[in-house]
């Protein structure tokens, strides 16, 4: 008896193991060693595939690193719509004793006040869809990776067939072509449920009042240009720090100059007259 419920023990654990484990999204990968006799002029699309493939995983990468700031988003949304609960109820406690005690004051009227717990809803409401979107998109580049992988596989197995390497025999285009095939299914189906929530944000963000951010402050569209300064007098010289200007030369106006006289031409004397 203890040793059937031993084997049944066994084989439960065997059959939970089983249902739990998935198969990998890859199952068909290529040697190394079978890619290093081929030229380089057959791995022209192969290299585009492995490219994109990296590309892929730095996209994940920062897609990642908003997870953290997206979470403490969302407690900031609780926190703000908890305190817009209790500004609300002191708002109307204090309505209901008429008079506030010494030292208290409102900061909100109780329309503000239902406005702006209004507001913490919405928002709370947009960053939670926010962290759920950042799931989706990082599942999303998880597949897009898988994609890119799996179609640099068969873009070397291509190269295989297409070079006549020994090796190519035991490589099926046909087996790789349903990897690739395969995979890229499962990111399709993920890139369509990215798009509805994408979609589902931009319903969201246009719920939200514009002119109203998380903080509650208004803003009155773009702030008006600043006035020009009007220019700055001239500065003052200090009299002892500059120089006096030095003095011009007296000028001294010369006389007039006189017309010269001409010596009248002395007459020729009489001849004599001849007897």
């Amino acid at each position: 008896m203890k040793n059937t419920f031993l084997w049944l023990l066994v084989a439960g654990f065997a059959l939970a193991t089983f249902a739990c484990s998935t198969p990998p999204v890859i199952r068909h990968r290529v040697s190394g060693a079978h890619m290093k006799s081929i030229n380089v002029t057959f791995l022209g699309r192969a290299n585009q595939a492995k490219d994109e493939w990296e590309k892929s995983k730095k996209e994940l990468k920062d897609e990642q690193a908003k997870s953290d700031l997206l979470a403490h988003e969302a407690k900031l949304a609780d926190a703000w719509m908890k305190a817009a609960q209790l500004q609300l109820k002191k708002v109307e406690l204090a309505k209901k004793m008429g008079t506030l005690p010494l030292g208290m004051k409102l900061d909100k009227t109780p329309a503000q006040a239902e406005k702006e717990l209004e507001m913490a809803k919405k928002y709370r409401d947009y960053t939670r869809q926010l962290a759920k979107f950042n799931k989706t998109q990082r599942d999303l580049l998880k597949w897009k990776i898988y994609t890119a992988e799996a179609k640099y596989l068969e873009e070397q197995v291509l190269a295989l067939h297409k070079a006549q390497a020994a090796e190519a025999g035991k490589y099926s285009k046909l087996d790789y072509a349903d990897q690739s095939h395969r995979v890229r299914r499962k990111f399709l189906i993920l890139e369509s449920d990215s798009d509805k929530l994408a979609a589902e944000l931009k319903t969201l963000q246009k719920d939200m009042d514009a002119n109203w951010n998380p903080g509650l402050t208004k803003t009155t569209g773009a702030a008006p240009a600043p006035k020009a300064c009007p220019p700055c007098p001239d500065p003052v010289p200090c009299p002892k720090c500059v120089a006096p200007p030095k003095a011009d030369p007296p000028k001294f106006d010369e006389p007039a100059k006189s017309p010269e006289l001409k010596s009248p031409t002395p007459a020729p004397a009489p001849k004599p007259e001849n007897d």
